[in-house]
Formats: structure tokens, sequence, C-alpha cells
């Protein structure tokens, strides 16, 4: 069997990539028993890819891995990207992006003096193929050895072509700026080397597709690499799979150009209550007292020029990580509610392996902002229909709060899972008698950081009683050593949000 060079037409790889055609593994496309004759390591995905399925030879340099004939009779350097995706417990999401995407290194002492168009980076990201497969986890299985991966079933491709897309390309350009500047700004500084390491905090506000690691773990030896950000290579598969996002017909290329429009928006409705914007944007409701608390998403798409409910359903907001979150405020500031993130990953926990860093759980709190769309309650008993809108405000966690209080709350309930540390207790009212929930089950409660204890917290969440996915060693209420429990949500005390906006001016 003859070797390919890097050269190809599309056809070609079109033609080729037919062998993942019924969701083939990788074992099954392995022609060339890579699994077998290579010594299974990290990227042995894309040796299967590249050595099995392109039929190239091993190369480990760091020029494009291949280069497409176009019509013009050139070629194109493109980036070959073989990434995994996991299961996802969102709804609509079959499966989701399993981590951010590592490009290239950022080149400290190069990079200073690059012209976008002429940099690594721009080389890396103009043309790329993604390659997508199952990162299929056996149950109670933490991490998978490489030499497993050959049971991994391979989705699909898609050719992804940033620099024929003049909007796409603006974004990563201002990206690419925000690090340049930032390098350039402390070059011939004595202190350089100490402030090297607090690059991506520095920048992270301002960046939409991308982000800088390692991070807190830096030294000055150590090489910062730009990534994709989990949520644009989420984003990416979504369209992979047909899943329709709704694109904005105003095109916004950075964080500041978004900021200018909200700060218009907010000159222009600030004072209006929620009915009458409701009103003004034509929005069908069925009952205008029985408001769902989602109908502001609803009003801000709508001022955006957008028709869809959620701002999750807007495209550019899903690929940058910004989360859309009602914040409702007395007339004194005071919060009116605690705020639900996300569901934590049990096995992830359990994964001993795994730095602080390399979780979701980090990468949420990292590299998600959160677009807070402002209002004030005239009353407590006011209907949501009277809250008057007050403008936006742009939640960013500092690396101080991500490397204090919530990674403080992670390291708990991690050492308590992993060291038996888990207690379950029967709930009770202050008289001293039992709680029974609706379908007449004990209620239980763990022994994970509450709302009275800590600004972040931990709630259990189900479908029903019975609905306890959660499975580890602890000392269960009923005795046993064994602990069946709830999926666990992390929340913030509305409180300390709130405190954390007062300090943040409006945009």
């Amino acid at each position: 069997m003859e070797y390919h060079d890097k050269y190809f037409t599309r056809e070609e790889i079109i033609r080729k990539f037919q062998v993942f055609d019924g969701e083939k593994t990788l074992g099954e496309v392995d022609v060339r028993d890579v699994f077998h004759t290579q010594v299974p390591a990290k990227g042995i995905a894309g040796c299967v890819i590249e050595q099995s399925v392109l039929s190239m030879k091993q190369n480990s340099t760091q020029e494009a891995d291949l280069s497409i004939l176009q019509a013009d009779g050139s070629y194109k350097d493109t980036e070959l990207k073989v990434t995994g995706v996991e299961p996802s417990n969102k709804q609509g999401e079959k499966y989701a992006a399993k981590e951010p995407m590592s490009l290239t290194a950022v080149s400290i002492g190069v990079i200073e003096h690059e012209k976008f168009l002429e940099s690594h980076f721009y080389n890396k990201i103009a043309h790329m193929l993604f390659v997508f497969y199952v990162y299929d986890r056996k149950s109670g299985q933490k991490v998978v050895p490489y030499a497993e991966y050959d049971r991994f079933p391979v989705l699909g491709y898609k050719f992804l072509d940033i620099a024929d897309d003049k909007d796409e390309l603006a974004k990563f350009e201002n990206d690419w700026t925000q690090v340049h500047d930032y390098l350039l700004s402390i070059e011939n500084r004595e202190d350089r080397y100490d402030l090297y390491p607090l690059l991506h905090q520095k920048i992270k506000k301002d960046l939409f597709y991308i982000d800088i690691a390692p991070r807190f773990k830096q030294q000055p030896r150590q090489t910062p690499r730009f990534r994709f950000k989990k949520s644009y290579v989420n984003t990416l598969f979504q369209g992979f799979y047909n899943h329709k996002l709704e694109k904005l017909s105003e095109e916004f290329n950075s964080y500041s150009e978004l900021d200018h429009r909200l700060h218009a928006l907010t000159k222009q409705y600030r004072g209006r209550t929620v009915e009458e914007l409701i009103h003004i944007f034509d929005i069908e409701v069925k009952d205008i007292h029985k408001l769902c608390k989602h109908i502001t998403e609803t009003i801000v798409v709508r001022m955006l020029g957008g028709t869809s409910k959620r701002i999750s359903s807007i495209e550019l907001f899903e690929k940058i990580g910004l989360i859309a979150k009602t914040i409702t405020v007395t007339k004194k500031g005071m919060e009116t509610e605690q705020m639900k993130l996300f569901t934590m990953d049990l096995d992830e926990i359990t994964d001993s392996s795994l730095e602080y860093e390399d979780t979701s759980y980090y990468e949420y709190f990292s590299n998600h902002q959160m677009l807070c769309i402002m209002f004030e309650e005239p009353c407590t008993a006011a209907p949501l229909n009277d809250n008057v809108f007050l403008g936006f405000k742009r939640l960013v966690f500092d690396d101080g709060m991500i490397n204090g209080t919530i990674r403080n709350v992670y390291k708990d309930i991690s050492d308590k899972i992993n060291n038996n540390g888990v207690v379950e207790s029967y709930v009770y009212r202050k008289d001293g008698t039992q709680r029974i929930n609706d379908t007449g089950v004990p209620m239980t409660a763990l022994n994970f950081p509450k709302q009275a204890q800590s600004s972040v917290f931990v709630r259990g969440t189900g479908t029903d009683s019975n609905s306890k996915p959660w499975v580890f060693k602890g000392r269960a209420a009923d005795g046993t050593d064994t602990i069946h429990a709830y999926s666990q949500q992390i929340w913030i005390k509305g409180r300390y949000i709130t405190d954390m906006l007062r300090k943040i001016d409006f945009i």
C-alpha cells in the first residue's frame, strides 16, 4: 500500500472520508494497524486519520498537515484537527465538544513583531479540516486509555475556511491583536517575566473565540498556547449536525462593538417596563400577567433584531460563550433570587488525573461571560410585567475568585467524593418531624457546600425522587456505604452577584 504525500484535491479527501459512512470506529478504519504498530498516546486518533484514512506517513513537523488544490491551481495549506465529542446534557444536543482545542504556541519574542495575516496563528486557522469522533466512556470509566480509542465511532468531518469569511476573520484578528498588543506593551519592561503569566487574565474579557493556556500553573519557561474556546468548537460541531442557530443581521466583530450597540439600546429603552417592551416589539404572550422569566431574553433578542426566544439560540453568543442572565433587583439594589449555573460532571470529579484547570467546571467560569440583563422590581409583590429595564452589565469571573471561592467549592466536593467523605442525612423540620417528599420518599441532604456556608454552593436536581444517577461511596442515610444522589448543580448567591455588579458600570 503506497503512501500519499500531503497534496490533495478536496474531492480526494471527500472520497477517502466515505469510509466513515455508517459511523465506523477508529479501529475499523485503521487499515495500517496504527493502534498496534505505534505506542498509543495522545494524538493517536489523528495518526489513524492521517495514516490509515489519508494514507500519509507519520509526520511531526510544525508545517500544515495538508495542502488542498484550489480551482485556480494553487494549494491551500490546511490544518487537520481530529477532536472528540461527548454525550450532551443540553436539550436538543446529542453530543457536545469535549474540550477547548489547542492551536499553536504564543511565540513570545516573535508575535510582537508579526502582522496578523503573516502570523503563525493565521496560518494555523486560515483553512482547517475537522474530523469528529465520540469519546465514549464506559459506565464508571473516568479516563479512556489511548489503546481503547479504537472503539470510538467517527461521526464525520467538516471543512472550515476562516480566511474566506471576512466577518469571521475580523473576529479572529481582533482576538489575536489583544494578545499581540499586550505582549508588545510589556516587551521592554524589566518585570515582563512576571507579567507573561497574566496574559490571559488581562485580556480574557475582550476575547471572542480564543483563550490562552496554560494559565495559573505557568512558570516563565512554559510556553502559552492559543486555543479555540470550547464554546466555539461546540458551535462548529453543532453546525456539522445541522443544529440551526440564528445569525443576527448586524455583525459584531469584537466585544467593544457589541458593547457599543448594547449601550445604545440601554439609552433607548431604559425605564420601560417589561409589558411596554413586549408591546414595542410585538411579542406574542398568552397572559401578560403570567409571564415566563425568560421573556426578558426574548425582548433582548428583539432589540438586537433577532427572532429567537432565547439568547442561547443566537449563533454568535453561543460561539463566544456569552450566557444571558436576568438580574432583578429591588429599589435598594438588593438581589431577589439565587442564580443557577450548570450541572457538574461526576466522572470528571472522580478523575484523579485531571488538574483543576483542566476541568469543565473551571472552563465554565474561566471562558464564559454573563450578559446581565438588569431589571428593577417596583415592590416585592409586583408581577414580572411591571419590572423596569435598567440596562446591561457584562460580568467576567476574575482569576482571584476562580482560584479562591470557586476552586475551594470544587476541592471540597472532589475531596469528599474521592475520599469517602460524603455524608447523607435525613432532613427534618424545625419541630423535629421528618420531611417526606410528594412521592413518599424521605428527603435527604449531602454535606456539600450549602447556601448558608458559601457564596458558591451546590443543590441537587432530578426529575423525580428516583432520578439519582450519582453513585459513590460514603455514609448513606440508611446506614449503608453507597450513596445514590441527584445530579448536583452549581449555584451562586444572588447577593454575591449583585455585590459584584455594583462595582461594574452599565454598558
